[in-house]
């Protein structure tokens, strides 16, 4: 008896493995009027969240200031002065913010006071509630003449 039960569970799970190995490609089957093929419909592709393919739109250091904690975000203005430690003090017309930028997100350009740049990163919310930007990208903005 036991040996039957372990037979028949054995084929079960051999016929599902069968099932799933079997390449996903659309059946054709018969038209029951006539002998036209009908192809069966395709499998459904997986969706794909069409925001996160959707660039970045510019944000201010004010309306950042207000984000929640890991929110993407893309600033423009100014670095305006080096604070020590890879932290950095960013302006633009609404306000001031303290960035974090490593080392490596240069890419050897130094930038003066006056350079516009795009810095592109996630709001860090400390536990004292104070807002850094936490920096992926840095990108310069070409003088306009």
């Amino acid at each position: 008896m036991k040996r039957m039960i372990m037979v028949s569970f054995f084929s079960l799970n051999l016929i599902t493995a069968i099932a799933y190995a079997q390449p996903n490609t659309p059946s054709v089957t018969k038209n029951g009027d006539s002998n036209q093929p009908v192809a069966s419909a395709p499998a459904q592709k997986p969706v794909v969240n069409q925001n996160a393919l959707l660039p970045l739109q510019p944000s201010t250091v004010a309306t950042a200031k207000s984000l929640k904690d890991d929110t993407q975000v893309s600033l423009q203005g100014q670095v305006i002065r080096a604070l020590g430690k890879d932290k950095y003090e960013f302006r633009d017309a609404t306000g001031t913010l303290i960035v974090e930028i490593d080392n490596q997100k240069w890419h050897g350009k130094p930038i003066t006071q006056q350079a516009q740049v795009i810095l592109i990163g996630e709001i860090d919310r400390e536990s004292d509630n104070q807002v850094e930007l936490d920096v992926d990208e840095v990108r310069t903005v070409p003088a306009q003449p």
